[in-house]
């Protein structure tokens, strides 16, 4: 989001409108003059595509429901149309909202490293909750049956290996291991320096609704070791 000056105001002018800025250019006119101001060029707006596109393949099953048209959209097709929001976050404020020019401003000031990076987006719903002028946000991941008014099930917690080789303390390992509960964000700093050799701890994304994982069952060579 771009920093914002609440308190700035555009400046004016002394002089009035001249002749010509008061005289009304015809669609006609403006059409034989494409280098009109109306008509120029605007990357931004071309990068949006907001105009219909003759190559733009339509989507969806068509349907109807008593007597009245309607869309069908398969779980292939969710997934494909939610494929650029998968490191979306939803912000939910339950007591009041922060004035937005300086909620802006904040979230400017979280010193995210821009574009959809995966680091900022762990970091951000890590937390859990953030405070902005007294008004608290609690983060939540987006999936496309979010719902404000109901609490998600998505939620990230922290589970420990106690009994884990320690050579298997490489992230690469780790995760491949925690995949087998969930998906895996980030391993604790203890974990990564070996500092803490009898535990590793990882944090994953988790349905809390979905049935728990009791243990996971890992065999090095011959020997086999059942995490609980």
């Amino acid at each position: 989001m771009a920093d914002t000056n609440p308190g700035a105001t555009a400046p004016t002018s002394a002089v009035g409108p001249t002749k010509e800025q008061n005289q009304k250019v015809s669609y006609a006119k403006t059409v034989q003059h494409p280098s009109a101001s109306h008509f120029q060029h605007d990357p931004v707006r071309a990068a949006k595509k907001t105009f219909q596109d003759e190559e733009m393949r339509l989507i969806g099953t068509d349907s109807s429901y008593t007597g009245e048209p309607g869309i069908i959209y398969s779980s292939e097709e969710t997934a494909l149309l939610a494929a650029r929001l998968k490191f979306s976050l939803v912000g939910k404020f339950s007591h009041g909202l922060p004035n937005l020019n300086f909620l802006r401003i904040r979230l400017v000031k979280l010193g995210l490293k821009g574009n959809v990076i995966v680091e900022d987006f762990s970091r951000i719903w890590l937390r859990g909750e953030w405070s902005f002028d007294s008004f608290h946000m609690r983060v939540f991941k987006w999936t496309p049956n979010f719902d404000p008014q109901i609490e998600s099930s998505i939620a990230l917690v922290w589970i420990r290996l106690p009994v884990l080789p320690v050579h298997l303390f490489e992230k690469n390992a780790l995760f491949t291991l925690a995949t087998k509960i969930r998906k895996p964000l980030r391993m604790d700093e203890p974990t990564a320096d070996l500092s803490r050799p009898d535990l590793a701890r990882i944090c994953v994304e988790l349905d809390v609704t979905a049935p728990k994982v009791q243990a996971v069952h890992l065999q090095i060579e011959e020997e086999l070791i059942d995490n609980k």
